[in-house]
């Protein structure tokens, strides 16, 4: 429960943060609530899906492959311990989890009784035109509407039943109340979360520019419009699931109205957001907590780039088209790199051909390091030296070597099958061309090369 919580967090945090950067004050609102409501549904639904097919770490490694972790030497001192009972910290944390949603869905369903027993309170008459049921009520009450029910003042209704009807019938076109229901459950499951109560706030003033966008097609004059928000702007309202008249900040409604419509080319930094969820997936194709963390951290540091690049951007000024130029000579150079490496690959696969007419990958006797894996383990920890350069880059990860163990114990044909960055796979070939003679392999009693693959996990501690 707790997993799929977490991973709903940060779902949710590393989609919704970019739109709040570039795309909340753009004027396309239908498109903007699409992308809301996607980035809401997608938190709530891709940490149930199983990922964990794509993870290296659940591929086979075969045998004689040995992973160390450099620096591996942790000292512990034994003396003056005492045993203490520790306590459940997960076991803490979930209860305290469960009773915050709890409190959350109790509260919610109160409000939502509330707006119920609201709608149906002091109401001088009720009306149905089109399927949409109209309340009318003596006492005096912010217009709000919910699903196809709207209610509405009688004052309200005598003097400017126009303006109000036509924005609320809009929320109601819209279908703007199972946006709500949608962020609400959203908000229970994520209850201390706080993005999740910050894109609530985005949902509903994307609600209130549509239903104005609607008030103001439908031929109300602007200025009329504008007095109307407000003289009602000191009335309140506090039903978490309607749509109220006057819900968002007077200031943020009357500008969006006069501003200039955004450039539609300005959609185009919605598609920020597609390599952003590849990270996260790629985050978590496994179920290793700990492996989460890095892909996490990882995926903190490539976001903060993208908006470091976006930000450089907008300082320059670039029209749409010099943009999407931009992003098309982007991917054309990472359809060259990718064109690159396959061209090594092949390479790759023809020296390995070459080296197998006579290389066994099995022998009746592997070859071993003189002393064992524990000695070969010892030798590259004092061996392997964390280049400066990759330390001070934050460059870790795993490099996967393949060598020969020749018939006289030599280690010959270091390549590297799996690298990770140049400084680190220099290093990693270096180490393992540099060790001493090996006990060759045997098949029928006769020493014979054999193939042996080493992976080297760089790790800073």
């Amino acid at each position: 429960m707790l997993a799929y919580v977490i991973k709903s967090v940060i779902f949710l945090s590393i989609m919704y943060i970019p739109y709040m950067l570039m795309l909340r004050k753009e004027s396309f609102f239908h498109f903007n609530r699409i992308l809301l409501i996607c980035i809401m549904l997608l938190s709530l639904i891709l940490p149930l899906c199983d990922f964990h097919a794509l993870s290296i770490e659940n591929n086979p490694i075969q045998d004689g492959m040995i992973v160390i972790e450099t620096p591996t030497v942790v000292v512990e001192s034994t003396d003056n311990v005492t045993t203490t009972k520790e306590i459940n910290w997960f076991g803490v944390v979930f209860y305290v989890y469960i009773i915050g949603l709890t409190a959350t869905f109790i509260w919610k369903m109160l409000q939502l009784t509330t707006l119920y027993s609201t709608i149906r309170n002091c109401v001088l008459w009720k009306d149905e035109q089109d399927d949409i049921t109209i309340y009318c009520h003596a006492q005096d009450i912010a217009p709000f509407s919910w699903l196809n029910t709207i209610v509405i003042s009688e004052d309200d209704y005598n003097n400017n039943a126009t303006e109000i009807l036509r924005h609320e019938i809009g929320h109601i076109e819209h279908r703007h109340s199972f946006d709500i229901i949608l962020v609400n459950i959203l908000q229970t499951i994520q209850w201390w979360n706080p993005l999740a109560w910050i894109i609530a706030s985005s949902l509903r003033d994307v609600h209130e520019y549509e239903a104005d966008h609607e008030v103001l097609i439908s031929g109300v004059n602007i200025r009329q419009y504008q007095t109307l928000l407000i003289r009602k702007a000191i009335a309140n309202t506090s039903y978490t699931f309607a749509n109220s008249f006057n819900h968002s900040l007077l200031k943020k409604r009357i500008t969006m109205m006069e501003k200039t419509p955004s450039n539609p080319w300005m959609r185009i930094k919605a598609l920020l957001l597609i390599p952003v969820l590849a990270i996260a997936l790629g985050a978590f194709a496994t179920p290793d907590l700990n492996v989460i963390a890095e892909k996490v951290i990882e995926t903190n540091e490539r976001l903060i780039r993208i908006r470091k690049t976006l930000a450089y951007l907008q300082t320059l000024r670039i029209p749409p088209y010099e943009i999407a130029r931009i992003l098309a000579e982007k991917k054309e150079r990472q359809v060259k790199k990718a064109k690159e490496e396959k061209l090594i690959q092949k390479q790759r696969k023809l020296h390995d051909e070459e080296l197998n007419n006579n290389i066994f990958d099995v022998a009746d006797e592997m070859p071993q390091f003189p002393g064992g894996m524990q000695s070969l383990m010892q030798y590259l920890s004092k061996t392997v030296n964390y280049p400066k350069e990759a330390e001070a880059n934050g460059e870790q990860g795993r490099v996967i070597c393949t060598f020969v163990v020749e018939t006289d114990g030599k280690v010959s044909n270091t390549m590297i099958a799996k690298g990770v960055t140049p400084a680190l796979d220099k290093e990693a070939e270096r180490v393992v061309s540099s060790m001493p003679k090996w006990i060759p392999g045997k098949n029928n009693g006769q020493n014979v090369r054999v193939k042996f693959t080493l992976p080297i996990t760089f790790r800073i501690q």
